[in-house]
């Protein structure tokens, strides 16, 4: 789910992502999208499904 503030034409834009909820199963994280002045051009929130990583087979 993305809320785009404005556009940038030009120069670096930077996204820090800050965890809402971190559980056993899922974890949520808001995204900020800032550009070269700090000025927030776009708002994410990202939900994340936690899986085991499946385990090497014997071989």
């Amino acid at each position: 789910n993305c809320t785009h503030h404005r556009g940038v034409r030009n120069g670096l834009v930077t996204g820090v992502a800050t965890p809402v909820h971190r559980g056993r199963s899922t974890a949520t994280y808001e995204i900020a999208i800032t550009d070269e002045q700090d000025k927030r051009v776009c708002t994410a929130r990202l939900t994340c499904l936690l899986r085991d990583a499946p385990r090497p087979e014997a071989g």
